[in-house]
């Protein structure tokens, strides 16, 4: 049996083995082919769609399915075009799928031969206004996990049994962020790739990739992957 290894995270995405490519999403969900020599965006495909995985030539994403389910979807890693989709996997009717963790749902992908092993952890709490009895608070929590293995060449999906331990150690923890306008960052060989939040043209924010020389802290690139609108403040109450 070949063993598992869990796959290479990059911010909002996934790097290939070698570290030569990355694969990012966007605020819609479409996949980028980023260069990383370069910073170069080679290809955009898709939509709600979260890279997980690159194994071999494929790029390996979740995509959310209507009624709490998510799909598997298997990418062309040279161009991006759609090779094959999974079986959904069924969730429970109250998990909230996201493009990224958030503390309601997490997900999780570790890459096995030519298969993909994918562990996720629901849970959903007490929404609303004012502090609630104990009881009610006990009635709202719910919590879930499940597993599931996807065959890269055919898209078959066999949900497991789930380890106790599959979403302690994702991988090697993220460097230290002590930039305001840093999100995430992950080191890769030299470099430390970083996801960077800037104030845009107007009521807009972009966001964008920056490759820095972990040696010497210079800028080898940035390449602009998403403008969201700016929040607005709450109007001050009358």
């Amino acid at each position: 049996m070949i063993a598992a290894a869990t796959a290479r995270r990059f911010p909002r995405g996934v790097a290939e083995p070698t570290a030569t490519r990355a694969f990012v999403h966007d605020r819609a969900g479409r996949v980028l082919a980023l260069d990383l020599a370069t910073g170069v965006v080679l290809w955009r495909a898709g939509t709600a769609l979260r890279p997980l995985a690159v194994v071999g030539e494929v790029v390996v994403t979740a995509r959310v399915a209507p009624r709490s389910a998510l799909e598997v979807v298997m990418l062309d890693a040279e161009d991006g075009q759609q090779l094959r989709v999974s079986n959904p996997l069924a969730l429970p009717d109250w998990a909230q799928p996201s493009l990224d963790d958030t503390p309601d749902f997490t997900l999780r992908a570790e890459t096995e031969d030519r298969a993909v092993l994918l562990y996720w952890a629901a849970s959903a709490g007490y929404r609303g206004g004012a502090a609630p009895s104990t009881k009610v608070l006990a009635a709202a929590e719910r919590q879930a996990r499940g597993a599931a293995r996807v065959q890269v060449d055919t898209g078959a999906l066999e949900p497991l049994p789930e380890p106790a331990a599959a979403l302690e150690h994702p991988d090697a923890p993220a460097a230290p962020v002590p930039d305001p306008e840093v999100l995430e960052q992950r080191d890769l060989g030299t470099n430390r790739f970083q996801l960077v939040a800037r104030g845009g043209a107007g009521r807009s924010v972009q966001v964008l990739v920056r490759a820095v020389d972990r040696a010497t802290g210079r800028t080898a690139w940035e390449t602009v992957i998403d403008e969201e609108p700016r929040s607005r403040p709450r109007p001050l109450r009358p």
